[in-house]
């Protein structure tokens, strides 16, 4: 049963107001605050937005470039791609000893586990990404990446795979932003995107081939997304206030403190 009111109780209840002088200078007061804080939002979202766009642009550049020393390959003469052995459902459960990775909860909390025993089986017996190696979304929002950290997981099979690359060619660091510049040849569905294993080893990335040009177009790269990140924290952190104000403005009108 759904507690209800009815019209005779609405109409009982109390409501406190200024005279109608008062109400307008309020709302005169809250109008003319609320337009600056509307400025003052619209442009903290649009350096929030740019600050974004320039590392993404600078990526963009980074990836694009075809220079003396570079090389271009598609990912599939780099590395396998790989998944780990199929998890069926009965073989999880809510709490255990490994987390499992479904594509739901991929660089999130885990809510489904297997058991050691599972774990070391299939490891041992089937693919298994290598410390370091970046992880893949291969469907619904196409091309998250976790990096690998070693860790005992397992990851959901088909929805989550890896480049098995060799670094001698390619580094991990290297790959992990290439992926963040990357144009995925994603089949759309009538739901969900999927990047099929044939996709993802048509996709070419240009690459230098010293290892050392690499680590620098990395340092780099990691310089730039801490910059962006730094930025992206204080504009968070100004909309935030601006809402916060916003709603004490409010509260202060209507109790008479304004």
């Amino acid at each position: 049963m759904f507690a209800s009111i009815n019209k005779s109780e609405i109409e009982a209840l109390p409501l406190a107001f200024t005279p109608l002088p008062e109400q307008q200078r309020i709302v005169g007061v809250l109008d003319e605050t609320f337009a600056g804080l509307a400025t003052a939002q619209a442009n903290a979202e649009k350096n929030l937005l740019n600050a974004r766009a320039l590392f993404e642009s600078h990526m963009n550049d980074v990836f694009s470039k075809r220079g003396e020393g570079w090389v271009e390959k598609t990912l599939g003469k780099i590395g396998k791609v790989s998944m780990c052995k199929r998890i069926f459902k009965e073989e999880t459960t809510a709490t255990g000893d490994i987390p499992f990775y479904k594509i739901g909860t991929f660089g999130k909390e885990p809510d489904a586990f297997i058991s050691s025993q599972t774990y070391n089986e299939y490891r041992a017996r089937y693919p298994f990404p290598k410390k370091g190696d970046i992880l893949i979304s291969a469907s619904g929002t196409i091309g998250r990446r976790v990096r690998y950290d070693g860790e005992p997981a397992y990851f959901q099979d088909s929805n989550i795979v890896w480049i098995d690359n060799d670094e001698r060619q390619v580094s991990n660091d290297y790959l992990y932003h290439f992926y963040g510049a990357c144009e995925w040849n994603s089949t759309k569905g009538a739901t969900i995107s999927r990047l099929y294993n044939d996709n993802l080893r048509q996709i070419a990335i240009a690459f230098p081939e010293s290892s050392q040009e690499q680590r620098r177009i990395v340092t780099q790269l990691d310089s730039l997304s801490a910059e962006t990140r730094r930025l992206a924290a204080i504009y968070e952190r100004k909309l935030a206030a601006l809402e916060t104000l916003k709603k004490s403005l409010l509260h202060q009108a209507f109790n008479g403190e304004l």
